[in-house]
């Protein structure tokens, strides 16, 4: 395939040089290299977010503007962001067989471990085994979100109403004071908002 052509023109490229030679695996062989690609990027991303995060105060963009909003002007969903943030922030701890999954299927495994539950060596077991991105969800929600959580794990809430802003830890209660939840000021909103990212408190 000539490489000053587009994706797209390499693609009717090989099709041609599949249909002359009357080979398919010459298209089989392309269709995997794109498939193995996808996960890859997914992957690739998960690490320059992270690095990019971890590193952000060392560039002096972080004096005047918010991580969150550099990344909104490209168009990443915060939320997404966040989720691949976890998926490289525990990567290196998820065993051989679970870091070769697909990025998908990382992210509930890893939005569990960052809300503090422990995996035991069987859901290990079965996380591997699994054959799909469902039955990774049921082994998350049934056999792992029903144990307790770590002791130590400290669990950040804002109350939707009252505005309290407090924590869970160890089994007590910690007030840390109070939100604006009724302002009707965007900017008060706003604060909020990036304040429940950046911690990962929970609106309840």
């Amino acid at each position: 395939m000539t490489n000053d052509l587009s994706p797209f023109d390499q693609v009717e490229s090989l099709m041609q040089e599949a249909l002359k030679k009357d080979d398919v695996s010459i298209i089989l062989s392309q269709i995997n290299r794109m498939l193995q690609a996808r996960e890859l990027v997914g992957k690739v991303l998960a690490k320059t977010l992270y690095l990019f995060h971890q590193n952000w105060n060392s560039f002096s963009a972080s004096k005047s503007d918010e991580f969150d909003d550099v990344l909104n002007s490209i168009n990443l969903d915060p939320d997404n962001v966040k989720r691949y943030l976890r998926v490289w922030r525990f990567y290196e701890q998820l065993p051989e067989g679970i870091q070769d999954r697909p990025i998908r299927d990382l992210i509930p495994i890893t939005n569990a471990l960052h809300q503090g539950y422990s995996i035991s060596e069987d859901n290990w077991e079965k996380l591997e085994r699994a054959s799909n991105l469902s039955e990774i969800q049921r082994t998350v929600t049934v056999d792992i979100k029903n144990k307790e959580r770590r002791k130590g794990t400290l669990q950040i809430n804002l109350d939707n109403k009252t505005g309290s802003y407090y924590g869970w830890k160890d089994g007590e209660r910690h007030d840390a004071g109070f939100l604006d939840v009724n302002s009707t000021d965007p900017v008060v909103q706003e604060i909020i908002e990036k304040t429940l990212r950046s911690t990962g408190a929970r609106r309840k």
